[in-house]
């Protein structure tokens, strides 16, 4: 409120409060601004991460990829098998009326 000099508190004319009030305004729209720049160039960088569908193979290299997915799959079961074969070898329960011994018929 003005006093009867025409003097706001703090001895500021009007031409100075106005001043003061827009000085404040603009800083926050500043502020807002660059808030709002930041966001759009994080939503940006995130959608520029999207990558592209990737074009249509064609029939030999989807048979090429296949083959090689046999092949891998082969070999470990494979590997399984031979771990499999060792495993049974270093048993120490190979005898009747042990647990795990496989009554084959040969006896």
């Amino acid at each position: 409120m003005k006093d009867e000099a025409g003097l706001w508190p703090g001895g500021l004319t009007t031409e100075q409060v106005k001043a003061e009030v827009m000085k404040g305004y603009n800083r926050a729209k500043a502020r807002m601004e660059a808030e709002a720049a930041k966001r759009r160039a994080k939503e940006q960088a995130r959608t520029e991460k999207v990558v592209d569908f990737p074009p249509r193979l064609s029939e030999q290299e989807l048979m090429r990829r296949q083959a090689l997915l046999d092949q891998h799959w082969q070999a470990m079961l494979d590997e399984k098998a031979r771990l499999r074969e060792e495993a049974e070898r270093q048993s120490f329960h190979k005898g009747p009326g042990d647990p795990d011994w496989k009554a084959t018929g040969d006896w």
